[in-house]
């Protein structure tokens, strides 16, 4: 449902800024 594909989405975002700042 929304709600899944919205916590989907910010688990995706936040994995993404993760892996970005780590590799800094």
């Amino acid at each position: 449902g929304p709600y899944e594909a919205t916590t989907a989405f910010t688990d995706y975002s936040r994995a993404t800024y993760l892996r970005a700042t780590a590799e800094t």
